[in-house]
C-alpha cells in the first residue's frame, strides 16, 4: 500500500469533505452513523481489487484495514485530547476487537 505523507492540498481536500459529510451524520443515532461509516469503509477497502490476484488482493486489503485503524486510533485520541477526555479514550482503544457481525 502506498504510505506516501499527506500534502497540505490532502489536508485541505479531507478538511472539505469531512465538512460536507458531518451533516449528514448530524442528528442520527451513534448506531446508525456508525453502520453509515462502516458501509462506507467496506465500499472503500473492497473497491481495491486486484483482478485474478485474490492472495495480493487479500493482502491490498490487509494492509488497507490495518492503515485505517491505526489512522482512526491516532486521530481519536488526537480529538479526545482536544475535547479534554484522552483517559476515556485509552480505555476504549484497548476494547475495539474487529467484529464479524453482519450489516
Amino acid at each position: 500500500m502506498d504510505e506516501r505523507q499527506l500534502t497540505a492540498t490532502d489536508m485541505r481536500e479531507i478538511e472539505n469533505v469531512v465538512a460536507r459529510i458531518k451533516p449528514l451524520l448530524a442528528g442520527r443515532r451513534p448506531d446508525v452513523q456508525g453502520v453509515i461509516l462502516a458501509e462506507c469503509l467496506s465500499i472503500w477497502i473492497t473497491g481495491h481489487l486486484l483482478p485474478g490476484q485474490p492472495k495480493a488482493t487479500a493482502e491490498l486489503w490487509g494492509s488497507i484495514w490495518r492503515m485505517h485503524f491505526a489512522k482512526a486510533a491516532e486521530l481519536i485520541h488526537l480529538v479526545a485530547t482536544e475535547v479534554g477526555t484522552p483517559a476515556l479514550i485509552e480505555q476504549l482503544l484497548t476494547e475495539i476487537p474487529p467484529s464479524r457481525s453482519s450489516r
